[in-house]
């Protein structure tokens, strides 16, 4: 990884990437040399060590307290499932604060607004209405987040499969795009870089050979694309593999793609 890094960090140096010209238009050429810009990409494959997901549990109870029992066995379901599944050491994040709304708050605010502002009468009516709308029904409901941690994509596709068995409402947005951790990222984005350039100098070899000339320099080097981790194109990737059927025979990757996207320029001159 050393070595890695000094080659690339000597290779960057050599193309004047600091003092690049801030157009191409102004760079000094002599006779019969000419520009080439060049855009190449590197992807290496890396590991994945972790992935985090959510859902959502829902209960419901006569008072806040019947409705935070209600939604802590519901808690421990998810548990059992996740145990029962093998995944008993997935990290079950249940810390989010509970939320949620009591019919009964919004009946009583109604009422309390009525009575303020009639006779006693008047908002002897309003209490009637308020009972018959609200009260015969009253509940509270709660809701928590709850995210899941696994360590794998395989692990992910069955912990998908335990929500509704434990009647925690998939999260669209995390499992559309999961946090995804990568092992060794930093020594990918090296090589990827370094694909990407390597890429690059062979194709400026190969467009100066069939017009005849040779590589003389390179004048800059930019990021037409910012080095990434399972974004962009990536993306399409982890969406691939959410589609498909949760019965297939084939094994679900656990690598994800780090890329570099660069862009070079070249100057071609005289064999």
């Amino acid at each position: 990884m050393v070595k890695s890094a000094i080659a690339l960090a000597t290779l960057l140096a050599s193309t004047s990437l600091i003092a690049a010209p801030e157009s191409l238009s102004k760079v000094d050429t002599t006779k019969g040399e000419i520009l080439l810009e060049v855009q190449a990409n590197g992807a290496v494959m890396s590991r994945i060590v972790k992935v985090t997901i959510a859902c959502d549990l829902g209960a419901s109870g006569s008072t806040k307290a019947d409705a935070e029992q209600a939604l802590q066995k519901k808690q421990q379901v998810v548990r059992q499932n996740f145990d029962a599944a093998g995944l008993g050491g997935a990290s079950l994040d249940f810390s989010a604060p509970s939320t949620g709304a009591s019919r009964y708050e919004f009946a009583t605010e109604a009422v309390a607004a009525s009575a303020a502002a009639s006779a006693a009468d008047a908002a002897a009516d309003a209490i009637k209405a308020a009972s018959d709308d609200h009260w015969e029904n009253n509940s509270v409901a709660r809701k928590q987040r709850v995210g899941i941690s696994v360590s794998s994509m395989s692990e992910m596709e069955l912990a998908r499969s335990l929500f509704s068995e434990s009647d925690c409402n998939e999260d669209y947005n995390s499992v559309r795009r999961p946090n995804i951790v990568l092992a060794d990222v930093e020594n990918a984005k090296i090589k990827a870089t370094t694909m990407a350039i390597d890429s690059a100098k062979a194709q400026a070899e190969l467009y100066a050979s069939a017009l005849g000339k040779r590589v003389v320099r390179i004048i800059r080097v930019s990021e037409s694309g910012a080095i990434k981790e399972f974004l962009g194109a990536e993306s399409e990737f982890i969406l691939q593999e959410m589609r498909s059927d949760r019965n297939r025979q084939q094994p679900v990757s656990n690598e994800m793609p780090v890329t570099a996207s660069i862009a070079v320029d070249f100057v071609l001159g005289p064999k």
